[in-house]
This record gives C-alpha cells, sequence and structure tokens, in this order.
C-alpha cells in the first residue's frame, strides 16, 4: 500500500520478525517504559495480533500493532520514529490499518493513552476516538493514569 498524498518512496505493509531492529529502536526512542524485542516478537506470534509499518524506502518510519478480538480492534502498540514525527504518518498507518481492520470484521477500535501525551490525544482524536474513561496508574516510569479511548461506539 502507498501511503495517500505521500512521496512514492512511503509504504505501508505487515511486519515481520525482519523489522524487529527497527522496531525495538524507534520504541526506545518513544518511550520511557519501552517493550523489550522478546515482547514485539512474543506478540507478533500471536493469531489475534496485526503489526503494520510505514515504510521510507527500506527504513521503517512508523508501526502499530492491535489485536482483532472479535468485532473490536485493541491497539497495543504505535510509534513514529523522531524523523518522520509530525508529517501524518502515524494517522495514515492507522487509516490502512483500519481498512484492514474492516476486511477481518472490526467496528471499533479501543486504546489507553497517557494523560499528558497531547500530542497522540489529538492524533486519536483526529481520527475519530474518544475519552470514555480513565486506567488509574496504569502507566509506570512515572506513574501516570491513561485515558480510555473508543472509536466507532457510541456513549
Amino acid at each position: 500500500m502507498n501511503l495517500p498524498g505521500q512521496d512514492e518512496g512511503f509504504s505501508i505493509r505487515l511486519l515481520t520478525d525482519q523489522d524487529l531492529d527497527q522496531m525495538v529502536a524507534i520504541e526506545e526512542s518513544s518511550f520511557t517504559d519501552p517493550w523489550s524485542k522478546k515482547v514485539f516478537e512474543e506478540d507478533m506470534k500471536n493469531e489475534l495480533s496485526a503489526w503494520y509499518g510505514a515504510f521510507y524506502g527500506s527504513r521503517l518510519a512508523a508501526y502499530m500493532g492491535f489485536w482483532a478480538v472479535l468485532d473490536e480492534g485493541q491497539i497495543n502498540n504505535i510509534a513514529t520514529h523522531p524523523d518522520f514525527r509530525r508529517q501524518g504518518i502515524a494517522g495514515r498507518l492507522m487509516e490502512a490499518a483500519f481498512e484492514e481492520g474492516r476486511k477481518k470484521g472490526i467496528s471499533a477500535w479501543t486504546l489507553e493513552v497517557r494523560v499528558s501525551n497531547q500530542a497522540a490525544i489529538a492524533l486519536y482524536e483526529k481520527e475519530g476516538f474518544r475519552s470514555a474513561g480513565i486506567r488509574p496508574g496504569y502507566y509506570s516510569d512515572p506513574c501516570e493514569d491513561a485515558f480510555i479511548m473508543w472509536k466507532g461506539i457510541r456513549f
């Protein structure tokens, strides 16, 4: 898949084990409590899991992983390499993953986000997510609450 409105050098595809080192590098540059390579490996083996990456040539610019459970998609992780932030890549990656999810019968999406992560919250709201509650102390390093956000359901 090509990213709409981007240079032809950008594409989106399912991630494989060969992408793990780039995923871990982005993860470590993005989060204070990053997932390990082993956690990514384990999750990629889960039959409910799907991982997509946005690439510029062979360079991973962003990734997103979700679980498809019945008609719901649980976004577990999404991150953009610092060199590619604020270019709309994460939004395009999410839209591509949502399209693939629709093919799997997903009609609603959910995720958790740090209450202080205003950039991510703005992206999720732009993509149609709305806050539906708070998970107290959900994050560590530092300890922080998470907003529970949903897309595709009415409250």
